[in-house]
């Protein structure tokens, strides 16, 4: 399933890459997300492409940042891990001007993680896509894990707030 839907991903982003010359439009963002999607905070890079009118289709990978949480809260001298993860995400965007409902899926891999290394989450939210290049993005959002119960070892919040740049 990892395999599948990492593969699923980069693919959709090179044919993306390729339909950009036919597009109607295309954005691209530079993001920092705090909270969400597996990480404490993580540095994005994504692409939008407007499919119709009121309809886009953004992917977006990242590097970001975890710390064990549980793992160590119980037990004394006990050194927290840190984790590097990978989130990465495809929404639908609907909406019109700047103001979007977004809907999609996303997937974080926990590098380091022994419990659970990869989470797969859909994504519910609100995003602001300015028009002009060089504003700024808004976005907020809910992620729930459906890979299983969150590991012991892992801080996964459910809330993310991801502040950006359209390029």
């Amino acid at each position: 399933m990892v395999r599948t839907f990492f593969s699923f991903c980069l693919s959709l982003g090179l044919f993306m890459q390729i339909a950009q010359a036919q597009s109607l439009q295309s954005h691209q963002n530079l993001n920092i997300n705090f909270l969400g999607e597996a990480s404490l905070v993580s540095l994005n890079y994504e692409y939008g492409h407007q499919l119709a009118e009121k309809v886009w289709l953004f992917s977006e990978v990242g590097l970001g940042y975890n710390r064990e949480f549980l793992g160590c809260v119980l037990q004394d001298g006990c050194t927290p891990k840190n984790f590097l993860t990978v989130p990465h995400h495809l929404t639908v965007n609907l909406g019109r001007g700047r103001n979007f409902f977004e809907g999609g899926m996303g997937g974080t891999l926990v590098v380091g993680s022994q419990s659970k290394p990869y989470w797969a989450y859909p994504i519910v939210g609100y995003r602001f896509q300015p028009e002009q290049a060089r504003r700024m993005t808004f976005r907020i959002y809910a992620a729930l894990p459906i890979s299983g119960k969150v590991a012991p070892d892992l801080l996964f919040l459910p809330v993310g707030i991801n502040l950006g740049l359209r390029l």
